[in-house]
């Protein structure tokens, strides 16, 4: 099932960017004789893109413990990532008016352009860059991700026009792809290596993680879709006036960026599911003149877990957690829940999501552990989109007013 999943995220990318690239190419591009709109593809590739999307929320659900029924209750939510329904949901309605627009064109440059964010934006709302202390780190991924569906939406109405036979118009199409794609390709390439260094955080870290590993390997992709590309704009566009030869090694050359795009998108779509290496940023906390607290130290698999409760007193409390590796470094993970109870008590789990502070670190204040006693404390780690881990801290809370 994780392997469907992982498919239904490759194909999500793929169709959504590419349905806000091809709406975006038209907007620029649609008065060259040359290129035809792409009505019919943008249809598609926004039907299977908004199918996509639907099954990766079912997915979603039954991977992390949900089930058929599940799925047709209200309930459903509980057992999705953080922001996947806002995303979804904001996804599907780009998709819409990304139809809308190639459908009532006299609309494209209203609701293109809309569109085209919307679809973009929907990505940031999971993964590793939601968290609001990265807003900028958001921003950079929308531009980013615009930049790439701009690219990637060139493809067809390039390959369809290097099939026209006015050559002169092909040449002058190229032409002005070429000026754009100037200022489009460097917000590409900077926006994505401000990313990566700021959710790798070393050079080691590209060559020693699964995270790295895999984002050197788009990165090394991206680089050669990037030379083709330079190969097109000085050596087959300057020919393509002398003859048919020169339209056919910029096609193939064209269907060379195609099929390395199709690799980014895979790559991009299992680095969604990885947890990346830490950042390098330190947590700081600032301490309430609380004198005392309580440390637990606990393991999930994997992960090691430091719970600190302070002042572990009845009522007010901040409630802490690390997350780091076996070998101490620390591990950023989507989100943590904690459920709160103390069955001793008679108090039944209560659900609060905690708040990221820092690379793999996250926070919870509030009066919850208002009763003395033995408290139980389960923590639901949601690491990746498809891998969920469980771990329990037992804290005793102390009533402050007997100690006074």
């Amino acid at each position: 099932m994780t392997v469907l999943y992982a498919t239904a995220r490759v194909v999500t990318y793929g169709a959504s960017l590419l349905t806000a690239g091809l709406v975006i190419f038209a907007l620029l591009f649609r008065r060259h004789a040359v290129v035809a709109f792409p009505y019919l593809v943008v249809l598609l590739s926004a039907s299977i893109a908004a199918v996509s999307t639907v099954l990766g929320l079912g997915l979603q659900v039954l991977i992390l413990g949900g089930d058929a029924a599940l799925l047709a209750s209200g309930r459903f939510s509980t057992f999705l990532a953080p922001g996947a329904a806002v995303s979804a949901l904001l996804r599907l309605d780009g998709l819409a008016l990304l139809v809308a627009a190639a459908a009532w064109q006299w609309s494209l440059p209203v609701l293109g352009p809309l569109g085209a964010v919307m679809v973009a934006a929907s990505f940031a709302f999971t993964g590793h860059t939601v968290p609001w202390d990265s807003l900028w780190l958001s921003g950079l991924l929308v531009l980013h991700l615009l930049a790439i569906a701009f690219w990637a939406g060139a493809f067809w109405p390039l390959l369809v026009a290097t099939r026209h036979s006015d050559r002169n118009g092909v040449a002058q199409l190229m032409a002005a792809f070429s000026v754009v794609a100037t200022i489009v390709v460097p917000l590409l390439a900077g926006a994505g290596l401000v990313m990566a260094w700021r959710l790798v955080g070393s050079w080691s870290a590209l060559a020693t993680t699964a995270y790295g590993l895999i984002l050197l390997v788009k990165i090394l992709i991206v680089a050669g879709m990037l030379a083709l590309a330079a190969l097109n704009k000085w050596r087959f566009v300057p020919t393509l006036r002398q003859g048919k030869d020169a339209l056919e090694r910029l096609r193939r050359s064209i269907l060379g960026e195609a099929a390395l795009a199709v690799v980014v998108f895979i790559a991009t779509a299992v680095l969604t599911s990885v947890p990346p290496p830490a950042g390098g940023n330190t947590a700081e906390y600032i301490r309430h003149g609380f004198n005392s607290n309580q440390i637990i130290h606990t393991s999930a698999g994997s992960l090691n877990l430091m719970l600190t409760v302070t002042p572990a007193d009845a009522g007010e409390n901040i409630i802490e957690l690390k997350v780091s590796g076996i070998d101490g470094a620390t591990i950023d993970i989507q989100s943590v829940t904690l459920n709160l109870g103390s069955p001793d008590l008679g108090i039944e789990n209560l659900p609060r999501v905690m708040t990221r502070t820092g690379a793999g670190s996250y926070r919870h204040d509030g009066p919850e552990l208002a009763v003395p006693g033995r408290w139980r404390l389960n923590a639901d780690l949601l690491v990746s989109d498809f891998e969920k881990r469980t771990a329990e801290f037992i804290v005793d809370i102390k009533d402050k007013h007997r100690l006074r």
